[in-house]
């Protein structure tokens, strides 16, 4: 396994622990968005936080764009993290 942050959870085979990335509550032009709006604009953004040893195209504090019904979603203390299998994630953000 792969991290630099403290992990609460070892991934396996080809999984990816990964924290979502919130979704924004005000556009751009500052047009405040209601949070149910807010969730149906969100974009699948996620922070890689650790990869299992099987992962060969995804690496820690990577970007990445996941597929929205793909990873299971766990929490410890309060924070939720997403464990999805490298084949669920789509894209690696470059920018």
């Amino acid at each position: 396994m792969k991290t630099t942050v403290k992990s609460p959870y070892r991934p396996l085979s080809d999984r990816i622990l990964a924290k979502p990335i919130e979704a924004e509550t005000k556009t751009k032009s500052g047009i405040l968005l209601t949070e149910d709006s807010a969730e149906k604009a969100k974009p699948e953004l996620a922070n890689v936080i650790a990869v299992g040893p099987g992962v060969e195209e995804v690496k820690v504090d990577d970007q990445i764009v996941y597929a929205k019904y793909g990873p299971d979603k766990v929490k410890h203390d309060g924070v939720e993290y997403l464990l999805l299998h490298e084949e669920d994630c789509l894209a690696v953000v470059t920018q």
